[in-house]
């Protein structure tokens, strides 16, 4: 697994306020859901991201806007 999941999750995740599943973020990502279990808890453990309904997402929305906005630099 490469040391890069973690911000390849959290950089998709970016894109969507709503969340992702893990499906979703799978597909969009091209990370097997079993490479990505250990990078989404981890992110959840530093309360970056939350699950909620089977979605995750990032926890605070002016964080989540700031980084979209970086990124388009």
């Amino acid at each position: 697994m490469s040391n890069n999941v973690p911000a390849i999750a959290f950089f998709e995740l970016t894109n969507v306020e709503a969340g992702l599943s893990l499906e979703t973020l799978s597909h969009a990502t091209g990370i097997d859901g079993a490479s990505l279990q250990p990078a989404l808890q981890t992110l959840k453990r530093h309360d970056v991201i939350e699950e909620v309904e089977g979605r995750y997402r990032i926890t605070v929305e002016l964080f989540r806007r700031w980084v979209v906005q970086f990124s388009d630099q």
